[in-house]
């Protein structure tokens, strides 16, 4: 499996190293203080204000992926359904990327979003309420969270652009490195922290592997994937609704730095 990814990954990246034709730049490199310049991105509104959101829902969706096992095995008694189940919410997301798309060119990428993560989190809490037994419902469940998290893998990805250019505006410096350093920063920690949450959340509620689960460790599983998942995606949904950079301030940001140069 490693071979296959990897042959897949390399010839990805000499597709887009090779097909992929840039214009000209005159810009120069950013010339501030590599201490300064990163002070300079908190200072960034709508940085700060997507990477609050982002932090948000990449946590949501780790403990959803990370208790995905625990909580088939040991709640919906479907362990042998676990990759059919997966397949089902990958395959979605990859389906409704292009829908996504559309409805980000339609009503804005900050209200898509919240759109899309809005329908996930419906998802994720529905999983609390499902039996103790297995139920074809789960399916159902992953179909629709995969419709929603599509939105996760189309929009934050179209507005840190939009974030560095309005950096650039205040700034007078191109600082896509910095800002590119700091997403991956927050993606690595977010995805460290959720599975370390998972642990202490097994540890905490008494699980023990391998072994019929008391009804305080199922409580504890259903917990954390389910309802804390949503929980953490409703928290941004009402910051990315109402995120400042819109389509008519995102072109005239363009417009002024077009009339700068």
């Amino acid at each position: 499996m490693g071979a296959f990814f990897g042959i897949v990954a390399m010839v990805a990246v000499l597709i887009t190293a090779f097909g992929v034709k840039e214009k000209p730049s005159e810009i120069e490199p950013a010339k501030i203080p590599p201490l300064k310049a990163l002070a300079s991105t908190f200072r960034n509104k709508p940085f700060m204000w997507l990477m609050g959101c982002f932090l948000l829902t990449n946590l949501a969706f780790t403990l959803l992926t990370t208790l995905l096992p625990y909580y088939l095995t040991y709640q919906l008694e479907m362990s042998k359904e676990l990759p059919m189940v997966m397949i089902v919410m990958l395959g979605a997301i990859g389906v409704f990327l292009y829908p996504m798309k559309i409805l980000t060119d339609r009503i804005g990428k900050g209200p898509a979003y919240a759109v899309g993560l809005g329908i996930a989190a419906l998802a994720c809490a529905a999983t609390f309420f499902l039996p103790h037994r297995p139920t074809a419902l789960i399916y159902v469940i992953g179909l629709v969270a995969g419709m929603g998290f599509s939105a996760q893998w189309v929009c934050p990805w179209s507005m840190l652009p939009d974030v560095i250019e309005y950096d650039e505006l205040r700034t007078g410096q191109r600082q896509e490195g910095l800002y590119y350093g700091m997403w991956n920063f927050i993606t690595k920690f977010t995805n460290a922290f959720g599975i370390a949450l998972v642990g202490w959340t097994l540890a905490g509620y008494g699980y023990v592997a391998n072994q019929s689960q008391t009804a305080r460790a199922l409580f504890g599983i259903k917990l954390f994937f389910g309802p804390a998942s949503a929980i953490a995606i409703a928290v941004a949904l009402p910051f990315l609704a109402t995120y400042p950079i819109t389509r008519a301030s995102h072109a005239k940001i363009v417009e002024e730095l077009a009339a700068k140069k």
